[in-house]
C-alpha cells in the first residue's frame, strides 16, 4: 500500500479512537511501539490467532494485519499521541 507518512486507513480511525479513549489500550498500544518491527509483528500475529480462534469479526483481523504496515502503525502511532495530547491525557 502506498501511502503518505501521515495518511491514516479510513478504516483504522474506529480503532484509534478507542485507543485514545481506553487507558489500558492505549498503555499496550504505546508499549507496542516501543518494540521493533519484527516483535511487534510477532506478537500482532499472536493477537491475530487468538482474535481466529475466538472467531472474532474479520474486520477486527483486517485492523491488526494492518498494523503490520509499518508505514501504517507509525502514521497511527503519530495520530493517537497527537490525539492524546489535544485531548489533555
Amino acid at each position: 500500500m502506498h501511502m503518505k507518512d501521515d495518511q491514516i486507513p479510513e478504516d483504522i480511525m474506529p480503532l484509534i479512537n478507542a485507543i485514545v479513549e481506553d487507558p489500558n489500550l492505549k498503555s499496550w498500544f504505546f508499549t507496542l511501539s516501543e518494540m521493533p518491527h519484527n516483535v511487534r509483528v510477532s506478537v500482532l500475529g499472536q493477537m491475530k490467532k487468538k482474535m481466529l480462534a475466538k472467531k472474532k469479526g474479520s474486520e477486527f483481523i483486517h485492523l491488526v494485519e494492518e498494523l503490520n504496515d509499518e508505514v501504517i502503525f507509525s502514521a497511527v502511532i503519530k495520530t493517537v499521541r497527537k490525539m492524546t495530547e489535544n485531548k489533555g491525557n
